[in-house]
């Protein structure tokens, strides 16, 4: 178990939403006291669910977890798309995010290569950068409060490393909508396009739930005397197993949803008053989460199985009561 404790370790070290006792009071990374930290959130699953736990963690965060190098990597990439840049122009960013940092350091790493290159901004194409989609619903806000005030043609790209297929199929359709109508009224031509890397879409549609790249616990796990309580009829459960590239095999699929049901029902349970929204697999209002399993270096998304990142590492806050994180959140 321990090359899988090293391997996690060695993913998240550049972690940024750890804070103390992970992280010195000089502001520095302690690499015993991250392994120790990796082991603490192992240590509260039973003792022969954490082998398997780690390996499948191990596993995600290879696949899954995005870093920092990576971003950067995706953003330099982008000068070299035509729709965001055309000659010396390139696509102007806008800095709209109402909730989050992920689009000001995207933005902000975005803009410093302009300069450096010496480019200039087109005044009739926009960006709209952040990092990751899960629902969609923040970038429909923001978008749509934005396309409300436009006064001039433009076109607006739609840039992220990666998304939800349902998210993007739902959000985009509801924006083509809000600039159809925005377009009739005022006697505008604004478009929006979306970018994303193939490889980063995630499934989660309905009709692809045997493949998809999200928690979608089949009935058996739910009728399992210690989740029946639980159980939510008329759901929608996944009917079958197809490889993908998030998933080898359904026996650690199955086991993984097992767990985020199991421990995310108990921290809950923990809790005086939760949100409608928290659910173990992750917050949405529907079913028993979002069930995302795309981490990040800046912050672990609240999409995403409690298990991961509810609570607290810091023993005097009271929610280290409730469960003590493997990748902290942020929250703003």
């Amino acid at each position: 178990m321990q090359e899988y404790i090293n391997n996690i370790v060695e993913k998240l070290k550049n972690y940024k939403g750890f804070y103390f006792p992970i992280i010195t009071s000089g502001g520095e990374l302690s690499p015993t006291a991250l392994q120790q930290h990796v082991q603490t959130w192992l240590n509260q699953f039973e003792e022969h669910e954490r082998f398997s736990l780690a390996r499948i963690t191990s596993d995600l965060l290879n696949k899954r977890y995005i870093e920092e190098h990576e971003e950067k990597k995706f953003i330099d990439s982008l000068f070299n798309n035509n729709g965001i840049k055309k000659d010396n122009l390139v696509a102007t960013p806008l800095t709209i995010q109402r909730n989050g940092e992920s689009q000001k350091v995207m933005v902000d790493y975005y803009k410093s290569v302009v300069a450096e290159k010496g480019y200039e901004y087109n005044p009739s194409v926009f960006i709209y950068l952040d990092d990751f989609m899960f629902s969609g619903g923040r970038v429909f806000n923001d978008l749509s409060n934005f396309i409300s005030i436009i006064k001039k043609d433009m076109t607006i790209v739609v840039v992220v490393l990666g998304w939800h297929e349902y998210g993007q199929w739902y959000q985009s359709n509801r924006l083509e909508e809000k600039i159809r109508e925005h377009n009739k009224n005022n006697n505008l031509n604004v478009e929006i396009e979306w970018l994303s890397i193939p490889a980063a879409r995630m499934e989660n549609r309905k009709s692809y739930m045997n493949c998809s790249d999200i928690l979608w616990p089949m009935e058996e796990t739910l009728n399992l005397s210690e989740l029946a309580s639980k159980k939510i009829e008329n759901f929608s459960y996944r009917l079958g197993f197809v490889k993908n590239s998030t998933f080898d095999n359904n026996q650690d699929r199955l086991f993984l949803e097992k767990i985020c049901l199991k421990y995310g029902f108990k921290i809950i349970e923990k809790c005086i008053s939760p949100s409608t929204t928290t659910k173990p697999l992750g917050n949405s209002l529907y079913g028993y989460g979002f069930g995302g399993l795309v981490f990040n270096y800046r912050n672990c998304p609240n999409n995403t199985p409690i298990i991961f990142w509810w609570g607290s590492t810091n023993p005097f806050d009271p929610m280290s009561t409730q469960w003590y994180p493997l990748m902290p959140r942020r929250v703003y």
